[in-house]
């Protein structure tokens, strides 16, 4: 079961953690078109979208790494998974303000939002997603060919600098 945990643990690190950010005082103005913005952009939904893909990829990965795996244990997985991954979201979340305020004028937040509020925003809005799962699907088989080499490389090379 050990060998499950590390499993689980591990697609978390692939998933990419997510940078704690120092809290800082957004300026009204700003903060209320970051907000705007996020409802536009459907924000809640999408993190939603992003526990359960997690989730599923912690699936996926357990069910290679023990085969024999019951139903009932593969629930609880996704149970305890999206119950805190949703905790880390809305934790996360209140790191994107003070990073949009930080990158962002006033003046191109007001430009953002009126983008997202237009047909193409609205279109753009709803086909990223669409548009990031092909990629990354196409990128996957680069991906394992990339960690192969590198992984060659670096035993060649670290041998050949008398490293074990």
């Amino acid at each position: 079961m050990s060998h499950l945990i590390r499993s689980i643990v591990f697609v978390f690190a692939l998933c990419g953690a997510l940078s704690p950010v120092q809290a800082q005082e957004v300026p009204a103005e700003k903060q209320a078109l970051i907000d705007r913005m996020m409802a536009l952009m459907n924000i809640d939904d999408t993190m939603d979208q992003v526990v359960q893909v997690m989730s599923q990829q912690v699936v996926e990965t357990v069910k290679r790494t023990s085969p024999g795996i019951k139903q009932e244990a593969l629930d609880i997985i996704v149970e305890v998974v999206e119950e805190e991954g949703r905790v880390l979201v809305a934790q996360s979340m209140g790191d994107v303000a003070p990073i949009m305020a930080k990158v962002y004028t006033t003046d191109e937040l007001e430009q953002l939002v009126e983008f997202y509020e237009t047909p193409l925003g609205q279109k753009a809005l709803k086909t990223m997603p669409q548009v990031m799962q092909e990629a990354q699907s196409r990128m996957q088989p680069r991906l394992q060919g990339f960690q192969q080499r590198v992984a060659a490389k670096l035993q060649q090379r670290l041998e050949a600098a008398g490293h074990q």
